[in-house]
């Protein structure tokens, strides 16, 4: 094995035992995770905004947030040291379709880290969750039900590992699901923003 890989192994280890312990670098895993929310809610703002403009635009904007976000965490790394930590924070990084074609949600992308632990009966039921929201979000990535449907989508979720996983792994399976929802905060942005720009309106009138 080459000292790179060997140093790549160690780093990633480094980062997710940190990441065990609830420290990444000078932030809390509490934080960054924050920070990298808030840069999905920035994607949804922006694509709700103008449903037509180039998605792929906007994701790698989204992309450019999340690795500034994690850069800030770790400003003490410099070189090859920090480029590791960074390649071992988005190795399981979203694609640019998952975010563009379906809302930012795909269970598929679970599915290895589940298969050992479940029964075979709970794929099906399990891919299922996300059925209507992705058909809502390809039709319309405006429409008011997709928070909704994003928030029943993960509750499906849910409940499929409560049903068909071992009992001793459910809570580290379901740390795989996003509960916390950029789309659902993305809405509540922007009818803020609505609302003051009415107010301001009337205050003008």
């Amino acid at each position: 094995m080459t000292l790179l890989r060997v140093l790549t192994v160690i780093v990633i280890f480094v980062v997710f035992q940190c990441a065990g312990q609830n420290q990444l670098g000078s932030c809390t895993g509490g934080e960054l995770k924050e920070k990298k929310f808030q840069c999905k809610v920035n994607f949804f703002q922006e694509l709700k905004t103008d449903p037509q403009g180039d998605c792929s635009v906007m994701y790698e904007r989204m992309r450019n947030c999340s690795s500034d976000a994690t850069k800030s965490c770790f400003e003490e790394s410099t070189g090859q040291m920090l480029a590791l930590i960074m390649a071992s924070l988005t190795t399981a990084s979203k694609a640019s379709n998952v975010y563009c074609e379906l809302g930012g949600l795909d269970l598929s992308m679970t599915m290895t880290s589940y298969s050992s632990f479940c029964q075979e009966e709970f794929i099906s039921p399990f891919m299922r969750c996300t059925d209507e929201y992705h058909v809502i979000f390809r039709n319309d990535k405006t429409d008011s039900r997709l928070c909704r449907e994003y928030n029943e989508a993960i509750e499906c979720a849910d409940r499929s590992i409560n049903t068909y996983c071992n009992e001793s792994y459910r809570d580290s399976l379901k740390q795989h699901l996003d509960y916390q929802s950029p789309i659902c905060e993305a809405d509540r942005v922007l009818l803020q923003t609505t609302e003051i720009g009415r107010a301001s309106c009337r205050e003008r009138v």
